[in-house]
């Protein structure tokens, strides 16, 4: 038996030296990551949406939601601004580095709310690069 952890026979619990859940601290780094990788998407989400302050402003209210809940206090988030902010993110994966079935990715069975989503976020995606190329 590891001298750094023993096992509750009653509970299944691993515990670290000072007694403590190690799965809570086997945990942190992870949350960690997932925050900051979190805010660095919605980030890019937030950037494509620039020029749009609605679709800017249903990002932002997934990150307050994200945020809230992360920090362990109840939020609501409307399921609208959840999907095209995921649609958002999944269409911008697509266009950096190809279609997400090809990278393991993809949903069987999306849904029809999710695939209208999609689908709007890729055409606002090529409407900003159609943009941008006219701009240059």
């Amino acid at each position: 038996m590891d001298k750094e952890k023993t096992r509750s026979p009653t509970k299944g619990v691993t515990l670290a030296p000072d007694g403590s859940p190690a799965s809570v601290l086997e945990w942190l780094p992870l949350v960690s990551a997932f925050r900051e990788t979190v805010e660095w998407v919605l980030d890019v989400a937030a950037d494509i949406a620039r020029d749009y302050p609605e679709e800017v402003a249903a990002v932002e209210r997934v990150r307050g939601f994200l945020r809230a809940r992360m920090e362990g206090y109840p939020a609501a988030l409307r399921l609208r601004d959840a999907l095209f902010t995921v649609a958002l993110i999944m269409a911008a994966i697509e266009r950096d580095v190809g279609p997400l079935r090809h990278r393991g990715l993809s949903f069987k069975n999306p849904g029809e709310q999710l695939q209208l989503a999609l689908e709007r976020a890729r055409a606002r995606l090529q409407q900003i690069e159609q943009a941008k190329h006219f701009a240059a």
